[in-house]
């Protein structure tokens, strides 16, 4: 379950890169819609333009839209990592996600400190997004 959360928040950083992306290009088709001139002595013809603006914002839709399908998916396996039964994932969970001190999840766990402790460093890291 942690390595599918992993590789979720790898694939959702790449998403929101692509996002970042897709802005910028949509940003300058917008300029080039208003202002016709590419350089000093190229011009771009208004329906070009307008095109490649439709195209981008269309792609642009299209990444957002997978972006919130994969933030329903992180949600649910979220929810999943909170809810698990197991003290090592449990443990993971309030360590790499709440960013609980092990003081703090020994307490919320009933368990000493100690055990706490080495659950902590057997269980793997989640990385954060």
């Amino acid at each position: 379950m942690q390595s599918l959360f992993n590789e979720l928040i790898a694939e959702l950083e790449i998403l929101r890169g692509r996002e970042d992306d897709l802005v910028k290009q949509a940003e300058i088709a917008q300029k080039h819609c208003y202002n016709s001139r590419v350089d000093r002595n190229t011009y771009l013809p208004l329906d070009v333009a307008l095109y490649n603006y439709d195209e981008a914002m269309a792609k642009l839709e299209a990444v957002r839209a997978y972006i919130d399908e994969k933030m329903e998916l992180f949600r649910k396996i979220e929810i999943l990592l909170e809810n698990a039964n197991e003290l090592p994932a449990r443990v993971a969970y309030m360590r790499d996600i709440e960013r609980l001190p092990l003081t703090e999840i020994a307490k919320r766990t009933n368990y000493a400190y100690g055990y706490i402790r080495l659950v902590s460093a057997k269980a793997p890291r989640l990385k954060l997004a």
